[in-house]
């Protein structure tokens, strides 16, 4: 009677793993059942189990081509918010004048003669009277310079 409930014991404890492996298993559920009954290597997945659900809808996003968000391919293409010669203020360091622009950096010359690099975030836009392109830069610094009435 011993034996008969190891052997008992035995073929519970191999029915457990065998249910925790179809638990965990990555493979289509028809399958493993399928192999349980009659062993063979050209099974086709069945496609109505969870597992060949998740295992579809992973081979479809990675069929997909990876999109760039728009917004930052747009902020990219577009002509920089500022130009060479703008009027501009940064709240720590002043007024200045934009020497050079791009999507993601703005280099600042300062009345003190300083040049520094910033992101368009952190400048703001000064109205003034348009200048001519080529008297921008010299009319500006000068600008700076002089005190305000």
């Amino acid at each position: 009677m011993l034996e008969a409930y190891k052997d008992r014991r035995r073929q519970d404890r191999e029915t457990m793993e065998r249910m925790i492996a179809y638990a965990q298993s990555g493979r289509c559920r028809w399958q493993l059942l399928l192999n349980d009954l009659q062993p063979a290597e050209d099974l086709q997945r069945c496609g109505a189990c969870d597992s060949c659900r998740r295992i579809a809808a992973l081979e479809a996003a990675m069929a997909r081509p990876i999109v760039v968000n728009e917004d930052i391919a747009a902020s990219v293409r577009e002509k920089p918010a500022f130009a060479p010669g703008d009027p501009m203020k940064v709240r720590r360091f002043g007024p200045g004048v934009v020497i050079a622009a791009g999507a993601t950096s703005i280099t600042v010359d300062f009345a003190d003669g300083t040049s520094r690099c910033f992101h368009p975030d952190y400048v703001t836009r000064l109205r003034r009277a348009p200048v001519r392109s080529g008297e921008a830069g010299l009319l500006q610094r000068h600008a700076l310079k002089m005190p305000r009435l």
